[in-house]
């Protein structure tokens, strides 16, 4: 039931998609070209020249303790990962469904068809049944990852300069990837859409501004709980079970934390574009939210693999961040 003109509009964002994928899938072919002719080619040549220079690889900071190299960390970080998918995606997701059945029966709300995404009922039910998930899913991952992270505290407080300094180094790197990331945004969607914004944060800005209950919980969710989660699995957990730790690991666990924030509610859309409840321009929005999401994960891999392996100074720069988004998200 579209007009000619709104035909028109819809068809030239199409064409801008088309042209913009194209131009994405043409980086990211690149990208992976010069990947593999490092791999496979510079990185052994570079090698047989520092070999006959006698140049080998000096260790700047040798006192510092390096969890990176421990043999037995594989079988601790598989299991940081098993938990955080049995707390987050299995009961934590359990236990929120019978939480917001319960609160909807208690507020009079037999039938969904009768809410909407922006009710007050409901933006009340999904807050507290986020605030569960993810308290459930910390609990489990604290006790099993207890003993690893008590190492990182420890090595933290007897060489705080050090992982202070990276924790500093990390949060530069984060900004000046994040304002990258976002100028890559608004120029692959220029056209298209004037903001672009991922399902996974339209949610957490839709709850932080539903009142000052959600607030806090929501709050204490973004600066404090994910950030300590989201470090132990997707640094302390990916690189742990990767047998070699290079900046391979890092991108590999950077695209990997990038995708969990928008890879789901992708596919959602993909379903609704079945049943009408979506557009081509809905999906490719959403996809392209997936770059803004890579600039902070890198600069939080990296700095792992540069603290050898100590997960604090990650907490750190992912507890800052969050702090000032969450401000920004208030004020701005």
């Amino acid at each position: 039931h579209m007009t000619n003109n709104q035909i028109e509009n819809y068809t030239d964002k199409i064409r801008l998609i088309t042209t913009y994928s194209i131009a994405l899938g043409i980086i990211i072919l690149l990208i992976i070209a010069g990947a593999l002719v490092y791999h496979f080619w510079l990185k052994d040549k570079i090698k047989r020249v520092d070999q006959e220079n006698n140049n080998e690889p000096v260790d700047k900071n040798p006192e510092i303790p390096n969890y990176l190299e421990e043999p037995n960390n594989r079988l601790k970080s598989l299991y940081i990962i098993l938990a955080y998918a049995l707390g987050f995606y299995i009961l934590g997701q359990v236990i929120s469904s019978i939480f917001i059945s319960f609160y909807l029966r208690a507020n009079g709300i037999t039938d969904m068809n009768q809410l909407t995404s922006d009710s007050p009922i409901y933006i009340n039910a999904l807050c507290y049944s986020n605030f569960i998930t993810y308290v459930v899913t910390l609990i489990l991952i604290i006790i099993v990852s207890v003993k690893v992270l008590a190492v990182d505290i420890r090595n933290f407080s007897n060489h705080p300069s050090f992982y202070l300094k990276w924790a500093g180094l990390g949060f530069v790197i984060m900004w000046v990837l994040i304002i990258v990331s976002n100028t890559l945004v608004t120029i692959f969607s220029n056209g298209i859409s004037s903001t672009v914004e991922s399902e996974n944060q339209k949610i957490i800005t839709m709850i932080l501004t539903s009142g000052t209950g959600n607030l806090l919980l929501m709050g204490s969710v973004t600066v404090l709980l994910a950030p300590f989660i989201e470090e132990l699995v997707f640094r302390k957990g990916l690189f742990g079970i990767f047998k070699t730790k290079t900046l391979l690991t890092v991108v590999i666990s950077s695209v990997i934390f990038a995708g969990i924030h928008v890879v789901p509610a992708c596919v959602s859309d993909i379903i609704a574009i079945n049943t009408g409840d979506a557009t081509v321009v809905d999906l490719y929005l959403e996809a392209i939210s997936i770059i803004s999401y890579l600039g902070q994960a890198f600069a939080l891999s990296y700095t792992y693999y540069k603290t050898k392996g100590n997960i604090i100074p990650c907490m750190i720069i992912h507890l800052a961040n969050n702090l000032i988004s969450l401000i920004a998200t208030l004020f701005i």
